[in-house]
């Protein structure tokens, strides 16, 4: 397809960008009664409280940890009501700040490549658009839309490359109009061209090495695949790592456990892999088991690895530092945040990384959404910045 003048504004916002022009934002109105903002206040040196009475369905980290942004309404309040797109930083004493204001339709917030970048993909539902992607730069945005299969298809677990240039997200297999299975869609953001990569399962998750050539995805056996909601079982996992340019297999490893979230290490030399049933495996640069154990926590969590310390992170129904190298236990947390009359555990939304050591978490309670900081090397908390 041809991409629209608002490609190459959206383009060179992005870290890749081959030169160096001055960005032509496309602002976003903000309709003051319509925006809903977090009351700020520091519930303990390490926890931020985002206040009470909001719904928070979406929030992300930018790359750097000096931010939350979040999609944010008032509680209870119509599923047609309006959503605010949310920075607030984590760095000072500056207030929240209201980004813009959308319909509440399909959004995903994506954490973006640039250090104070967002990317919000909106869905635009019966409309001749189908979708459009906007990133925020140090409070401007750029808007690129797209159109993709008839408005049929759902845009999933939309990531960056690590460069910027492309945005990666999961596509489900279609029988109609054409046998296509389900893939990696890899949109050009300088070109708009749009192509595939096959993968064994929709949805799965996936990750890109640190140079963005290969994608790693997680996800259960075949048998899994097909049979309608399987009893989780911890010899039904799989991971698959392709070329990113050319869509080849380069590895398929024996792995167990339903894969439900996939990471690279900073230096790309270890793959690690978190499933349903709590199982965590390592893999070498030659994809070899390194480590298979069952750590603890259920459901879906995250796999994310320190940027500047030899440590992963694994959550579940707690929280687990273990050993890039080795897999071994380096720390074990229950996050528990602050109350009147003591404290009580909660699970993490989100995760990212601050400075050389802070362990972010967002997560929500009972009394309102909060944004907390761990030690990564210990697992103790760890004063925020505007907290201190």
């Amino acid at each position: 397809m041809r991409p629209p003048e608002a490609c190459a504004a959206l383009w060179l916002a992005l870290p890749g960008a081959a030169r160096a022009e001055t960005l032509a934002p496309v602002p976003v109105e903000i309709v003051s009664k319509s925006a809903t903002l977090p009351v700020l206040r520091c519930r303990a040196p390490w926890v931020l409280g985002l206040g009470q009475g909001l719904d928070v369905p979406q929030a992300v980290f930018s790359r750097d940890g000096t931010a939350l942004y979040a999609l944010v309404l008032p509680h209870h309040e119509p599923a047609g009501d309006a959503v605010t797109l949310v920075r607030v930083p984590l760095d000072g004493k500056a207030p929240a700040k209201a980004l813009a204001v959308f319909p509440n339709v399909s959004l995903d917030l994506v954490s973006a490549p640039g250090p104070a970048q967002v990317g919000l993909v909106v869905g635009q539902p019966g409309q001749s658009l189908g979708w459009e992607l906007w990133v925020w730069t140090d409070g401007h945005a750029v808007r690129f839309p797209w159109a993709w299969e008839a408005q049929r298809s759902s845009v999933e677990r939309p990531t960056f490359d690590p460069s910027g240039t492309h945005l990666a997200f999961s596509v489900e297999a279609r029988s109609e109009p054409e046998n296509r299975p389900a893939a990696l869609a890899l949109l050009t953001l300088a070109s708009g061209e749009l192509r595939r990569i096959p993968v064994p399962e929709a949805y799965a998750p996936f990750a890109f090495s640190p140079d963005g050539t290969r994608v790693a995805f997680g996800g259960a056996s075949k048998e899994n695949v097909v049979t309608y909601h399987p009893e989780p079982r911890d010899d039904a996992g799989t991971l698959s790592v392709f070329d990113t340019a050319t869509g080849a297999l380069l590895a398929h490893p024996e792995a167990r456990g339903d894969g439900r979230a996939v990471g690279f290490s900073p230096d790309g030399t270890r793959v690690a892999m978190g499933s349903f049933l709590a199982r965590v495996t390592l893999w070498d640069a030659a994809f070899r088991p390194v480590f298979s154990e069952v750590v603890g926590g259920t459901e879906d969590g995250f796999v994310a690895f320190a940027p500047k310390r030899p440590v992963f992170v694994v959550s579940g129904g707690a929280l687990y530092g273990r050993d890039t190298q080795t897999g071994a236990a380096a720390w074990e947390a229950e996050i528990r945040l602050p109350r009147k009359g003591g404290s009580y555990p909660v699970r993490p939304g989100a995760l990212g990384f601050a400075g050389d050591a802070g362990l972010l978490l967002f997560t929500g309670d009972a009394d309102g959404f909060a944004v907390a900081q761990l030690d990564v090397s210990t697992g103790k908390p760890l004063p925020l910045a505007r907290c201190r």
